[in-house]
């Protein structure tokens, strides 16, 4: 079956390859349509989120916003098949960068990076980051059980020369290319839900009590990386820009989980500014706390 789900995607994803940008976003247009109306996908999700995130909103505004998070959950959809296959010109043309050279006063300095992304924007995007860094570039990644688009999305991912690795060798791999002499860039995309969560800090995220992932700052911690986030924001259709938002120079030197709940107060201005381009068909809620835990404030 696994097969058959991936040479059925196939022809799709070679039409999308060749076709233009301006009639790939008509017929993400058709999709839109499709998702929505007739599929229906997890909409009593992304509904039942908007609600419990912003339950002073009226139904007209929870429509509209659910909406227009569908029409760029199509867009982003199709732009990540198709990143798989753009080239560097067109990537630097349709993702800029502010503050791009941190990367290269970073190395400058001897340090590795650490950067933090959310599932906001077009997050794949990201990993374009290494054609302005000399950083040996690493991503973190949940493999999918599905070996045919495990390696359709690998490839993906290490378009520009990032090397994706699955949670479990994350250390492993560091110590090795460290070993090597490398300088290494690491990202991880922490608003996802903890894999386990015994033991995990919970917050108030959104206004909801968040079991929060901080794997990533123990590593940026342990080996004293400059840290940043990776704020994406869409000018318009088709196009992104990634700022670069300082969070620590050196994250040996930080307190407690200051890094991460850091990330998550940008991460939660940059929602409440722009909802619909947050990842709102996730379940981020939907595991429940142990009881007699403590939740805490982001501040």
């Amino acid at each position: 079956m696994e097969r058959i789900g991936y040479y059925i995607f196939l022809p799709f994803y070679f039409i999308l390859r060749i076709m233009p940008y301006r009639v790939m976003y008509v017929f993400s247009d058709f999709l839109y349509y499709v998702l929505y109306y007739v599929i229906g996908y997890r909409k009593k999700v992304v509904r039942s989120n908007l609600k419990m995130v912003f339950p002073n909103k009226d139904e007209r505004w929870i429509t509209a916003t659910q909406k227009k998070f569908y029409r760029h959950l199509c867009d982003i959809s199709l732009e990540i098949i198709k990143f798989r296959h753009i080239s560097e010109k067109t990537y630097k043309k349709r993702c800029t960068y502010t503050n791009a050279e941190a990367f290269e006063q970073a190395y400058e300095r001897g340090q590795g990076v650490t950067f933090l992304i959310a599932h906001y924007c077009n997050w794949e995007y990201v990993s374009g980051g290494s054609l302005y860094l000399k950083h040996k570039s690493l991503s973190l990644y949940k493999p999918l059980s599905n070996k045919y688009f495990e390696k359709f999305f690998f490839e993906l991912r290490s378009r520009f020369g990032v090397h994706p690795v699955p949670q479990r060798r994350i250390l492993r791999e560091i110590v090795k290319l460290k070993k090597e002499g490398h300088l290494i860039m690491t990202g991880y995309v922490a608003d996802q839900t903890p894999w386990e969560m015994d033991g995990k800090e919970w917050y108030y995220f959104l206004g909801q009590p968040t079991a929060i992932y901080s794997g990533a700052e123990a590593m940026a911690k342990r080996l004293n990386d400059a840290v940043f986030y990776m704020k994406m924001t869409r000018p318009k259709r088709g196009y992104y820009n990634i700022e670069l938002v300082p969070i620590c120079e050196k994250a040996v030197e930080t307190e407690g989980n200051e890094i991460i709940k850091t990330y998550f107060r940008m991460l939660e201005d940059q929602i409440k500014e722009e909802p619909a381009y947050w990842l709102w068909s996730h379940r981020r809620w939907k595991r429940k706390m142990p009881a007699g835990t403590k939740v805490k404030s982001l501040i």
